[in-house]
C-alpha cells in the first residue's frame, strides 16, 4: 500500500537541465510530485521507494501525453474548488509572482515586497507573460529538512549540489517510514521574499493534483474501476 501526502510546498527552484532552464519553468501555484527525497539536514539521499506500484504509476505520468492529461484534471478540480468561497482557491495574480535574482535580499522583515519597495532584479518568467497561467505538474527530487530556506543563494547551492527542484519540511520523516508519494503546491521561491499570500492557492493546487493522481491510481490498481 502507498500513502499520499498533499499540502503546500515550502519553496521551489527553477528546474534546470545542464545549467540552463528547460521547458519546465516552475512558477507559484505549480505542483511538485516527488520521485525521491533528499534529507538536507542530515546530508543523505533517502533510498528509492520499494513500492513497485508507485514507481510504475510515476513513470507513466511522466510521459508528456499522460502529464498533459493529469494537468487537465488538475485544472478541472481547481474549478470545483473555486466554487466553494471558503476554500479561497483563487489565483493571487501574476503581479504577486516575483522571483528575484538569488543575491537580492528582502529589504525589511515583516513587510511585503510592495510595502518596503523591493526593487531588485527580477528573473523573467515566460509563463507569466500571457495572463493567469494554469498550474503545471512537475516531477523530481524534493529536499526535506528541519530548517526553513530563506536564502536564494543557499537555495541555488543546494539545488545544484543535490539536483532538487523543491524544498519542504515534512516529507523525509514519512518517506523513511513507509512507501509514499509526496505532492506539494509551490507557495514561494525559498528566498528572503517569502510570503504567505500563495499558501491557500498552493494548498488547493496540491489537493487538486492529489485527486487527479488518485484517479489514475484507482483505475490502475482498484478492480472494477
Amino acid at each position: 500500500m502507498t500513502d499520499f501526502i498533499a499540502r503546500y510546498e515550502e519553496g521551489a527552484v527553477e528546474i534546470q537541465h545542464g545549467g540552463e532552464p528547460n521547458d519546465e519553468e516552475l512558477i507559484l501555484g505549480d505542483v511538485v510530485v516527488s520521485d525521491g527525497i533528499v534529507q538536507t539536514d542530515l546530508g543523505r539521499r533517502l533510498p528509492e521507494q520499494p513500492n513497485a506500484e508507485s514507481r510504475a504509476l510515476l513513470a507513466k505520468l511522466k510521459v508528456p501525453r499522460s502529464r498533459n492529461m493529469l494537468q487537465d484534471k488538475v485544472v478541472g478540480y481547481m474549478d470545483v474548488l473555486r466554487r466553494e468561497p471558503q476554500m479561497a482557491a483563487e489565483y493571487p495574480g501574476v503581479p504577486h509572482d516575483k522571483l528575484f535574482t538569488a543575491a537580492c535580499r528582502h529589504v525589511a522583515d515583516g513587510r511585503s515586497c510592495d510595502e518596503c519597495s523591493c526593487d531588485g532584479q527580477l528573473v523573467p518568467r515566460r509563463r507569466l507573460e500571457n495572463g493567469s497561467p494554469q498550474p503545471a505538474v512537475h516531477f523530481g527530487l524534493i529536499a526535506s529538512g528541519d530548517a526553513v530556506i530563506k536564502s536564494g543563494e543557499e537555495r541555488d547551492a543546494v539545488a545544484r549540489r543535490e539536483g532538487v527542484v523543491a524544498f519542504e519540511m515534512k516529507g523525509a520523516g514519512v518517506w523513511d517510514m513507509f512507501p509514499c508519494v509526496v505532492i506539494k503546491g509551490v507557495c514561494d521561491y525559498a528566498d528572503s521574499h517569502k510570503t504567505k499570500a500563495w499558501q491557500r492557492y498552493a494548498a488547493a493546487t496540491a489537493a487538486a493534483c492529489m485527486k487527479a493522481f488518485l484517479d489514475y491510481w484507482d483505475r490502475q490498481y482498484v478492480p472494477g474501476i
